[in-house]
């Protein structure tokens, strides 16, 4: 507290503090001041928005300098492109021209060799384009065809190993009558209908299949034929399971030959003298005709019939029970292409023209595979009303 402080002054402080008089000039000079600030501030603020309009408008004509530039490149490209296709569909067509009026000189100067060439190399771009398309067809058909058989082989390896347990089990139930499933074998089973391999301990000869006897009456025939006695068991099947999986291998080597097999693929016709000759070069070449590579060596492994039809059968005259007439040479081969399918386990069909024998091949498809295969049906056939 400071020492002058009285009750009076204490109770109110401002009752002895002399009041500043404001006067006129500094009541004007504070306006004026106050206004200059307000001028000053407008001033700032229309000079910003005046800055934000200006660069609005800059970025406004930029833009659209910048797209009118880029529609002028793309037009002056696009006229190039318009420009460059025009002369060189001039050009073709002079060329085409030329190449019919030197064909049409060669005629009436009767040039026949000249004429024919200039035909076959027109041909020729033609024939490679076709052949390419083909190519593209058969190579996805092989690797349908390819897959198909993999599905097939592994079903035919399961039902091999089933049969081949199964005829470990009868083996070993012959001594005691027994069946693979322990039960006594009588004639109405259908293990009693099995022919047991057998084998002469003199001379070694062996018989099996219709020759050898049947598990019913092994017994009996081994009483009837001194001599014989049941052949141990061979490793055939081991070596057919063997043979499966070289085939396995053989056709994934085929697979990847077929995948790294490189085809020109041209979307339009104008293929290069060069490579349509080359094209049709290779296609003499690797000609894919059943006929004369089913029985060659196993050097083209990527055809589509090589990899379809791998096991091969030739057929070369009709079955004897079909009688009462001869199969023509081209109905044989229809026979054979059928007995092909059968083995590869695949689907065809045997199509050409009215009256040609699609019925007798199918009837001598029958009679072969009831002659040699021994199936003697059921046999579901499925006949037109044309037929």
């Amino acid at each position: 507290m400071r020492r002058d402080t009285t009750l009076e002054t204490a109770l109110n402080s401002k009752a002895y503090k002399r009041s500043k008089r404001q006067t006129l000039r500094e009541a004007r000079m504070t306006e004026k001041l106050e206004k200059q600030q307000k001028i000053e501030q407008e001033r700032k603020r229309r000079q910003k928005h005046q800055e934000y309009l200006n660069s609005i408008l800059q970025h406004a004509k930029d833009f659209k300098e910048y797209h009118r530039s880029v529609a002028g490149k793309i037009q002056k490209l696009s006229k190039a492109v318009a420009t460059w296709h025009a002369n060189t569909e001039r050009e073709q067509k002079k060329e085409t021209e030329r190449i019919e009026k030197e064909r049409m000189r060669r005629l009436m100067a009767e040039d026949e060799e000249g004429y024919r060439k200039l035909i076959d190399q027109k041909k020729d771009r033609r024939l490679a384009y076709l052949l390419q398309q083909t190519d593209e067809y058969v190579a996805n058909l092989t690797n349908l065809v390819w897959e198909h058989k993999q599905a097939q082989a592994a079903k035919e390896k399961k039902k091999r190993r089933r049969r081949k347990k199964k005829v470990e089990d009868n083996t070993e139930g012959i001594g005691s009558g027994l069946g693979p499933d322990g039960e006594p074998i009588d004639e109405s089973s259908q293990m009693s209908d099995l022919p047991v391999k057998v084998t002469h301990t003199e001379t070694g000869k062996v018989l099996l299949g219709p020759e050898a006897p049947k598990a019913s009456q092994l017994d009996a025939w081994l009483e009837m034929n001194p001599g014989y006695e049941v052949a141990p068991r061979s490793d055939s099947e081991d070596e057919s399971d063997s043979e499966y999986e070289e085939d396995e291998d053989d056709d994934e080597s085929s697979r990847q030959e077929i995948d790294e097999k490189i085809h020109l693929d041209p979307n339009t016709e104008d293929v290069s003298e060069k490579d349509a000759k080359q094209i049709i070069e290779t296609a003499k070449q690797d000609v894919d005709d059943e006929y004369s590579m089913q029985y060659s060596a196993r050097g083209s492994q990527s055809s589509y019939y090589t990899v379809a039809h791998a096991i091969a059968e030739r057929v070369d005259k009709q079955s004897s029970l079909l009688i009462n007439g001869t199969l023509k040479h081209y109905q044989v081969q229809g026979l054979e292409w059928m007995v092909s399918l059968y083995n590869n386990n695949l689907n065809g069909i045997l199509a050409d023209e009215m009256g040609l024998g699609k019925t007798i091949q199918t009837i001598a498809l029958i009679t072969y595979l009831m002659d040699h295969k021994r199936l003697n049906g059921p046999y579901l056939i499925i006949v037109p009303l044309s037929t």
